[in-house]
């Protein structure tokens, strides 16, 4: 009896070791994003690559990444493209060329959470010259359906161009006279000098008055040699606008101006003018009478804020504006793409794609309060 209680045990025991181990697996499984390797036969032939996570346990928003061949002259980059889920953004790469950056989003939430060997996007690479070069893989930005950033491990490609001959194995010869080993000449393939794009224009404005008391109504006119596609106004105040012409009201005070422009063709350009406005207060201030104000009592902080436009074509920018009830002091926003901002009512302009979860927390010496919007802006490569 009591040999069979001590099998039993040592049974008991050897299951729960294995389940052990297998929870422990499930729970350490990494974030791997891979590029395929490639065989090409030779010069002029082309084949694909694909960008592959392996797994999206709280699926996928959007995504930029860089693919990079490393050695120049062996292969160029032609083409990208994209599964049905995912909306493509018009990259500013040029192709062909040895990088390119893909952007996109997953709008409809196509891939779900829990998804695994998911494509996000195939390359199309052309062979120049008989060689070897890696397809290196670079994240800018890679978030999931919480607006949470994805860390992953990148597993970087091969891509083989003709045929590479092997390495000879030497001769030993059997006497002690020492072979003399031939000096081999190495053909150097030149490096093919990069193909810079230029901006296809400049930028410039003007503002009318410049200077005057306070409130001081200015006119703001851009001046660009090509057509626009977008402008993005920053007063100095903390406040801006996307108008071609926009007016703007500033009080007491010397501000900065910037203007930045995306133009039709691609590319962009700014133009920034320090201490441009500069506004007079508009008289003394008068002497305060002795008759005691009294201390209103402090009213429970409520945060709560709305923006204008809530979607769009990045750049997309977004004026925020605080209607938190209370008398809130400090203001600490996060837009949901990684920057902050701590002024009342920030303009903040989205560079990528995607879905942005926007907080804002406000307090004053009594009371603090937090409000989170969830997916508040969104960014897409369609108007």
């Amino acid at each position: 009896m009591e040999k069979t209680n001590i099998i039993r045990r040592f049974a008991e025991f050897g299951i729960v070791c294995l389940l052990l181990a297998l929870f422990s697996g499930i729970s350490c499984s990494a974030v791997t994003l891979s590029s395929d390797n490639l065989t090409l036969s030779g010069p002029g032939m082309s084949g694909s690559s694909s960008l592959v996570i392996d797994t999206l346990p709280e699926g996928i928003a959007g995504f930029k990444i860089n693919a990079t061949l490393t050695t120049s002259g062996v292969a160029r980059i032609t083409g990208a493209a994209f599964p049905p889920a995912f909306s493509a953004m018009k990259s500013n790469s040029s192709l062909p060329a040895e990088e390119v950056r893909v952007v996109a989003v997953d709008l409809a939430k196509a891939v779900e959470p829990g998804s695994s060997n998911v494509t996000l996007c195939t390359v199309t690479i052309e062979g120049l010259s008989d060689g070897t070069s890696g397809l290196s893989l670079s994240v800018g930005e890679l978030t999931d359906d919480d607006g949470n950033p994805i860390t992953c491990t990148l597993n970087n490609g091969l891509i083989l161009v003709g045929s590479v001959s092997p390495t000879p194995t030497p001769t030993q010869t059997p006497t002690q006279t020492p072979t003399t080993t031939p000096t081999v000449t190495q053909t150097i393939t030149p490096t093919p000098t990069p193909t810079t794009t230029p901006v296809p224009g400049t930028i410039d404005f003007s503002a009318t008055p410049r200077t005057g008391s306070s409130p001081l109504t200015v006119s703001f006119i851009p001046d660009a040699s090509a057509p626009v596609l977008s402008y993005v106004w920053s007063f100095g105040d903390g406040t801006g606008s996307d108008q071609m012409n926009p007016t703007h009201v500033y009080h007491e005070g010397t501000y900065n101006v910037t203007l930045l422009v995306t133009f039709s063709a691609g590319g962009s350009a700014s133009a920034s003018k320090p201490e441009y406005i500069i506004v007079n207060s508009t008289g003394p201030t008068p002497t305060p009478t002795s008759t005691p104000v009294p201390t209103p009592t402090p009213a429970p902080l409520v945060a709560n804020f709305t923006a204008s436009p809530q979607s769009g074509v990045p750049p997309l920018s977004v004026q925020f504006t605080d209607l938190s009830a209370g008398t809130p002091l400090k203001w600490k926003w996060n837009f949901g793409d990684g920057t902050m901002a701590t002024t009342q009512n920030p303009l903040h302009v989205y560079g990528g794609i995607g879905r942005y979860t926007v907080t804002l927390e406000v307090e004053n010496r009594d009371y603090s309060d937090i409000i989170r919007k969830r997916e508040y802006v969104k960014t897409s490569s369609k108007k």
